[in-house]
Order: C-alpha cells, then structure tokens, then sequence
C-alpha cells in the first residue's frame, strides 16, 4: 500500500479542508515529516491509519477524539486517501459525522459516520465493516499488525523494549493472534477443574459408602472398620474388613437363625402345657356350675307335675266348644252362596243403573258428532285445490334472477368506485412527478454551483511556480474565482436525500396506479361478459348500459316477487287448512262409528243385567232359611273365638308338656356332662397356672430377643453386601476418572505453565518465545549494524520457577563481552535498541503475514536522543530500508534530519486556526 493522496477536514489540528500529495513524497527512499512542536505531525500518520481502519494509530488517540476543536461548526470531518496497491488505484474515505448547533451554541455530534472505497473497476464499497473488511484482505494486515509492521511510534516501542514478560506476551498476542494457545490452556484449564470435580463427587460417594458399612459390637473388626473409616478412602484393606465384616455376620446369622426355631419349639411346647392347664381350669368351674344347675332342674319338674293335673278340670268344656265348630264349619259353603248372592243383585242392581246412564251418553256425542262433519264437508267444499308446487318453482327462479342482477350491480359500483379511485391516483403521480423533476433540476443546479465554488477556493490556493494540484502544472495563467453563496457539502447531500425521495414517491405512486389500472380493466371485461350472458347481446353502451339494464330487471323481479310471494303463502294456508280438515274428516268418522257401535251394545247389554238383577233376588230369599248368623263373615268370626279358646287350652297343655319333656331331656344331658368331667378332671394340672404363664412369657422374651437379634444382623448383612457391590463399581469409576484426572492435570499445568519445579512457562508463552527469537535475532543484526558492532539484542534464558518469564531481553556488549538487561542502556542506545527491536518486529510480521509486501512505512519520533554518528547510521539504515521500491517516512524535528533528507512535508502553527502545511 502506497499512499498517493492524502486529504483532510476538520481532522485534528487541521481545521480546513488540507490536501497533502503524498505521491512527491512516497516515490522511493527517505522522507520528512517535521515542523512545529504539536503542529500535528503525528496527525498525518493518524489520518492514514483512520483512512485504512477508522482508528488512529497509536494507542493514546480514540477516534472518538480526532474531531478537529478549531473547525467551524457545521464542517464535515472526513479523511479521504488515495493509494496504489500493485499498479492499482483506490480512494477510500472515511466521514467522522455530522455537527450541528444547538440555539445556546452547545455543539452536539450526530452519530452519522460514513465509510466508502472506490475499487479500481468503479465498484464501491460502504458501511464502516465492510470497508474495513476490503481492506484487511486487500493489504494483507489488520490494524494491529498494521500498526506493528508499518506504523513504528518510538515511544510504544520503549515501553515494549522495557516491558516485562507478561506485557511483552500481550503486544505479540495481538500481534500474532497467539491467543488460539491461550484459549487452548483455559480451555485444559477448564477441561481439569471439570474432571477434578468428577473425580471429587465419585470419591465423595465412595466415601459415602464406605459410611453406610456397620459391624456388631462385638465384632473382630471394629477397630479395623473404625480406621478405614477415618482414612475415607477405599483400599484393599478397606476391601478385606469388609469381606470379614459379611462373613462374620453372615455365619453369626445362621448361628441366629438355629438358635430361634429352637426357641420357637421349646415355646411352643409350654403354650401347649398352659393350654391344658386353663382348659382344667375352666373345666372344674363348669363342673361346679352344672351340679348346682342340675338340682335347679328337679325342682323344676316337680313343679310341671303338679300344674298337669289342674289343667285336666277343663277337659269338658273343651269338648263342647269342638262340637259347636264343626256344626258351623258344615255350614259354611251354605253362608257363602248366601254372600255370593247378595253381592250379586248389588252388583246386578249398580250395572243396571250405569248401562242406562252410559246408553244416554253415547246418543249424545253421537249426535253431536254428525253435526261436526256436516260443518267440515262444508268447509272442505269452500277450499279448492292448489298447484304450490309450481307456484314455489316459479318464485325461486325469480329470485335468482333479481340475485344475479344486484350482482352485477355491485361489480359495476365496485368498478365505479375503483376508477374514481384510479382517477385520483393519476393526479397524485402527475404532481409528484412535477415535484421530482423540479427538486432534480434544482439540485444539478446546485451540484454545478458547488464544483464550481471548489474550483474558485483551489484557484485561491494556487501559488505561482507550484504545482496544481488537479492539472500538475506550475503556471496558473487563468484561476477559478471563488463564488460567494455556493452551497456546501452537507446542503448539496442534504438536497441529494429529498431529490432521491421525491424521486421515489413518484415511482412508487406509479406502480400503485398501474396496478389498480390492471385491477379495473379486468373487472370492466367480467362485468362485460357477465352482462351478455345475463341479457342475451352485447350492449353498445358499455358499462352505463348495463348498469341501467340490471337496475330496471332488479326493479321488474323485486315486484313480481313480492306478487308471487303473496300467492304462494296463500297456497301454502289453504292447504295447511285443507289437510286439517281431511284429518279432522277422518278421525270424526270413525269416531261417530265407534260411537254408534257402542250404543248398540250398551243397550243389549243392560237388558240382559236387568233380567239378572231380578234373578238373584228370588234366589237370596231360598237361601237364607235355617242358619243361625248373617252371613259368612258373622260365622267366621264365631268359629274364630271359639278355636281361639280351644287353641289356648292346647296351647297350655302342650307347651306344660313341653317344658317337662325339655326339663327331662336337660336332667340327663347335664348328668352326662357331669360324668364326662369328672373323668376329664382325673389328671388335672390346674394348680400349675402361675408356673406355666411365667413359663411361657419367659421363653417368649428369649425367642423375640433372638429373633430382633437375627434381624438386626441380616438387615446389616443385606446393606454391607449391598455396600460392597456399590463400592466395587465406585471404585471402577473412581479409577477411570482418576486416571482421566491425571491426564488432564497434566496437560493442564504444561499448557498453563504450573508444573512443580519446572520454569513458570506457558504454552502461548512457549510459542511466543520461538517467534520471540526470530523477532530478537532480526533486532540483534540491525542493532550490531547501529552500534557498529558492539551491541547484540538476545532473550534471556534463565527463567524463575515464580511468576511469568520467558520472554526477558539481554543486552550483549561485545567490546568487554558482558551480558546486561536493556534497562541499563543509555537514552541514545535505548533508543537504537527499540528502533532495532521494532524493525526486527516489523520483519517478522510481514514474514507471519504470508510475504505481505509492505511499501510504505512510517517511523515516529525518538532521533532527538542520537548523536551525530548514531544519527548517520539511523539514517544509513532506514534509507537500506527504504530500497526497491519501499518508501519511509519519519517524523522528527530534529534539524539535522532536515539536512540529511531532501523530500520534507513541513507542518506550521498558526494563531488560532490550527495547523498548515508550510
């Protein structure tokens, strides 16, 4: 990249717009940037650096800060550099934003940066990123490495030839982009802390386990369970207690588990012994108790005896009450044909009166029945038949009709509406492009009236016997004349917008009326076609013609449907009223039949319950001669109280013979059970209750002590064989991620730079230092070369074990063959040493970079510090540098640069308006 043409505005100390043709100075060889103290020379290297990457280009200037203090308000700031790459030519600007005053005057940045680069082919390139982006591939360097290799500010470069190790690390990070091996050891960092807290959770959990193992008090391994324990690691000790642990319980259960069914036995023979002994028990007391009931007993039957021979005094009286009963019993079907007879004539007697009263009624409604379908034979005359149905067809092909005409009613109103609409788009499009053509007028007039006002302000500028700036040549027979009243830029941009806007509005409101235009001319074709098959022809007054046409049909259906609409709910009440009357037709007749029918035999009926009636009266008097009672009921209830009597007297016979048969029966069960007992009770042993029930409470203690014994020993059985199992696979798992930590430990504090006893250096470091030497063994020939031999840059090689270190730079003095830090360099030889050092990086950059071809370079300040021999070997050997081709730029105010070097750009202050170029 080699800069052509460099101008500025409003940049820095540069308040005017200030062209710098660097093509004068940048052809080949050594240039000069010198002038005023902080005339701004730095500021030059500033423009290019914010040109190529919008940032300045050391690191004490933001690009926030480059806004010139002395411009006017309202003075667009931009640097604009045009460059050759190759044998081809590019401008590319930067604008910094826009300022605009508030009304107390406060100034107030508008955030409106611009960016842009013109390619060789026309094409053009903008926003901020993206022409930063073209130019990062296009010169090959990012803008640190720019800064690096082609940017060389003196003062960075002291720092960095006095820096420690851990500063020296950050700057070639940047550099060299070595943080890929930063990351890599935070990432090994990260990858170890993951698999130390894996290892920590499964060595937790082994612990955990090894917690969960238990052994009996008594147990062999106690004092062993309890040191593992508090060691908290598994082992194949650990391993081994617990081994004996699960043997020892298991054999001391088995020993249990005898030890309790013989426990159960010996049990269960003393429950058998008490049992016996409560059942003697019970036995003496119910032998006791059934002597003395069996003398109750013969009491008893004594008793019975004597109330058995009382009741034989009734004996005759029963005997007569028998007889008396069987009489009336003979009677009894004669006392019920009696009954049967008198409920017949009742009954004869009720039916005789309800035939006469239901023969009257159904006479009645017979006759009011005829009278009722004479009026619906009446009514059924009045009504005539009606075709509906056709009546219904003709009314919903009519409204069809009137339906497809308000149709096309609608579509033409649409259609109607559309134009209107169409109409006042035109007029829309016709002002806006009136509006459009006379804003670009306008601005083509302005736009001639700015480059001609920029012409007329380099006309002033022209000096005799100097170059022009556009056309070369020296003599300017002709200057432009500065015109008062031409626009500026920010106004010719700010009418650019409105015209472009303009512009657009009228093309936008011409695409709308097209498209609505298209809408109308397809719906005017349907309607069209619609109307020649609603009216049979084409019409020869278009639209109009049928809009009048659908109007008069619309108008002609509307009545005739409400005609047709009239006749059609007649039709439809007087057949609803019709058919009412048939099925009202219909029900009466067969009603009146019915009817008619039902007389007929009501009548026939009630004769013959008459003659009946009569019947069963003469028969009611035959039967009731030689009974003694009423009739059946009266009988029955005689009989009743007499059984009744006769059943108490039985009743009292045989429930007193009952009692004595029962009390009999009891005597001989209960002399039996005395006799059973008393030979049951021969080998008693209810004395020994007491003996026994302590007995077995004893050995139910003893079997329940066991018994929780052997349970407590197979629950711990059960957890520690559980516990082992878990363990072994713990364990398994432990190994694996122990053996994983180890790795990642070690790959952790080798990339990290922590492994114990070795130097502290990290990977970035490690790699750093290789590029580091190639950086030092370039430094070292260029110093050797300054110092005429006597100084030598090299890396330090004795690292500490304590903090960073890797990257220490030594000084060899070959004259008395010592070794010293570069601190100890004086002012003029520090500065040789970081010239030498930022030459040495320079080279290792472009050679990192792929063979970029650096064209141009630019060094800043630092020669104040030289003496006269050291300053013609400064210049001897930036000018080597500056063969085939490559150009060097130095800024210094030093006067004897000014004498060495003959192509100069010389920068004045002035009072108050900045600065110039003299």
């Amino acid at each position: 990249m080699r800069p052509m043409k460099l101008t500025m505005s409003a940049f820095g100390p540069y308040a005017d717009l200030t062209v710098i043709d660097m093509e004068r100075l940048t052809g080949g060889g050594l240039y000069l940037i010198t002038g005023d103290t902080g005339a701004g020379k730095t500021m030059i290297f500033d423009a290019i650096a914010y040109a190529l990457y919008g940032e300045a280009s050391g690191t004490g200037r933001q690009s926030t800060m480059l806004r010139s203090k002395y411009a006017e308000p309202g003075t667009e700031t931009f640097v604009e550099l045009e460059f050759l790459h190759g044998s081809k030519r590019y401008i590319l600007k930067r604008v910094y934003g826009k300022e605009r005053i508030k009304r107390n005057g406060e100034r107030v940045e508008e955030k409106s940066a611009e960016a842009s680069l013109i390619m060789p082919d026309g094409r053009v390139i903008t926003k901020h990123k993206d022409v930063t982006a073209a130019v990062e591939e296009l010169v090959g360097l990012d803008s640190g490495r720019f800064r690096g290799t082609a940017m060389l500010a003196q003062g960075e470069f002291r720092e960095f030839l006095f820096a420690d190790t851990t500063k020296r690390l950050e700057v070639l990070r940047k550099l060299f982009n070595t943080d890929i091996y930063l990351r890599f050891a935070d990432e090994a960092r990260r990858e170890y802390s993951t698999v130390l807290r894996e290892y920590e959770m499964k060595k937790q959990a082994v612990e955990q386990m090894l917690f969960m193992v238990e052994c009996g008090r008594d147990s062999a391994y106690r004092e062993k369970l309890a040191d593992v324990k508090r060691n908290g690691a598994f082992s194949s000790d650990a391993a081994e207690v617990i081994d004996g642990i699960i043997e020892e319980d298991a054999a001391l259960a088995s020993e249990l588990s005898a030890l309790c069914e013989k426990a159960e036995e010996e049990l269960l023979r003393a429950r058998t012994l008490l049992s016996k002994c409560e059942t003697d028990r019970k036995n003496e007391q119910r032998l006791i108790n059934g002597r003395e009931y069996l003398r109750s007993i013969e009491e008893d039957i004594g008793a019975l005896e004597k109330k058995a021979e009382e009741l034989l005094g009734d004996k005759e009286v029963y005997d007569a009450q028998d007889a008396f009963v069987k009489r009336v019993e003979l009677q009894l079907p004669d006392y019920i044909r009696l009954d049967e007879a008198k409920k017949a004539l009742a009954e004869a007697r009720v039916v005789v009166k309800e035939k006469g009263k239901r023969i009257g009624e159904l006479y009645d409604k017979k006759e009011w029945l005829e009278g009722e379908l004479e009026s619906i034979k009446t009514a059924l005359d009045r009504l005539a038949e009606t075709d509906r149905e056709k009546l219904s067809d003709t009314y919903n092909t009519a409204r069809m009709q009137k339906a497809d005409a308000d149709g096309l009613i609608l579509q033409i109103r649409s259609l109607e509406e559309k134009e209107r609409s169409l109409s006042a788009m035109r007029e829309k499009y016709r002002i806006a492009a009136e509006k459009s053509d006379g804003a670009s007028a306008e601005f083509f007039a302005m736009e001639r009236a700015y480059f001609d006002g920029i012409a007329g302000i380099l006309g002033e500028m022209l000096t005799e016997g100097e170059p022009c700036p556009v056309c070369g040549s020296a003599e300017h027979p002709f200057p432009a004349k500065r015109n008062h009243g031409v626009p500026d830029r920010e106004e010719l941009e700010s009418r650019r917008v409105q015209v472009n806007r303009l512009a657009q509005e009228a093309q936008q409101l011409s695409e709308k009326a097209g498209q609505l235009s298209g809408v109308c001319t397809a719906e005017k074709e349907g309607i069209l076609r619609r109307g020649a098959e609603l009216f049979g022809e084409e019409t020869d007054g278009g639209i109009s013609c049928l809009l009048s046409l659908a109007e008069k049909r619309s108008e002609m259906l509307e009545e005739r449907l409400t005609e047709l609409l009239g006749e059609l709910r007649l039709a439809e009440k007087d057949e609803a009223e019709r058919g009412q009357l048939l099925e009202k037709w219909s029900e009466y007749s067969k009603l009146l039949s019915e009817t008619a029918k039902a007389a007929e035999e009501e009548l026939i009926s009630g004769t013959r319950a008459e003659a009946e009636a009569k019947a069963w009266a003469v028969r009611l008097s035959d039967l009731g001669d030689g009974l003694n009672f009423e009739g059946k009921a009266e009988a029955e209830d005689a009989i009743l109280t007499l059984k009744k009597l006769m059943k108490d007297y039985e009743k009292r016979r045989d429930d007193l013979e009952g009692e004595r048969k029962t009390a009999l029966l009891k005597r001989e069960r209960y002399a039996a059970a005395i006799e059973e007992l008393e030979e049951q009770l021969k080998d008693s042993i209810a004395e020994a209750y007491d003996t026994l029930t302590a007995e077995v409470e004893g050995k139910g203690e003893a079997r329940k002590t066991l018994t929780q014994s052997a349970s407590e020993v197979g629950i711990r059985l059960e957890r520690n064989r559980t516990a082992a199992g878990i363990l072994g696979e713990r364990m398994s798992e432990l190994s694996v991620v122990s053996k994983r930590l180890g790795e990642a430990k070690a790959i952790s504090d080798t990339a990290n730079g922590a492994l114990s006893g070795k130097e502290k250096l990290t990977l970035e470091t490690f790699a750093q230092i290789r590029l580091f030497d190639r950086i030092i063994r370039r430094a070292g020939t260029r110093l050797m070369k300054l110092t005429d031999g006597q100084y030598e840059l090299i890396r330090r090689r004795e690292g500490g074990l304590k903090g960073k270190s890797g990257l220490d730079i030594d000084v060899v003095d070959h004259y008395n063959g010592s070794v010293r830090s570069v601190k100890t360099l004086s002012g003029g030889e520090a500065f040789k040493a970081s010239l030498a050092l930022a030459l040495g990086l320079s080279d290792e950059t472009e050679a990192e970079c792929g063979g970029v071809v650096i064209d141009s370079m630019f060094i800043d300040e630092g020669f104040g510090s030289l003496d006269d021999e050291s300053l013609s070997q400064a210049v001897a050997m930036l000018a080597s540098l500056s063969g085939g081709g490559r150009s060097v730029g130095i800024i210094s105010h030093v006067a004897e640069l000014r004498e060495r070097i003959d192509r100069q750009l010389v920068i004045k202050k002035t009072a108050g308006r900045g600065s110039v170029i003299g």
